[in-house]
């Protein structure tokens, strides 16, 4: 009775391989499109910043007065300057949550 079972085993042992590697695949390919997808909503909330910053910060001047395009303007500037801790602290973060909202699509 054994004997009959183990050729079936060693087919389902290389199946589950196979399975595992394509797992493991998609796993990392997940892992990959979540990192790039936190660090571009970094980079967008870090240009986004010193703008809406700007317009809620509550004092006598906010960009608006002058126009849409001078809250605009600052994006660059904002971008630059809290960009690396923007992208640090949002691939930190946002990597495992993404990796979250990805996997449970599958």
């Amino acid at each position: 009775m054994f004997d009959t079972l183990r050729p079936h085993t060693a087919i389902g042992v290389a199946r589950t391989r196979s399975c595992l590697y394509s797992t493991d695949m998609r796993t990392l390919g997940t892992l990959i499109a979540s990192a790039v997808l936190a660090f571009v909503v970094s980079l967008l909330a870090a240009g986004l910043f010193l703008p809406i910053y700007g317009i809620f910060q509550g004092g006598s001047y906010n960009c608006l007065k002058d126009g849409i395009a001078e809250c605009t303007s600052m994006i660059p500037f904002s971008a630059l300057i809290y960009g690396p801790l923007f992208s640090i602290g949002g691939v930190l973060i946002g990597t495992p949550v993404f990796m979250v909202i990805l996997a449970g699509r599958d």
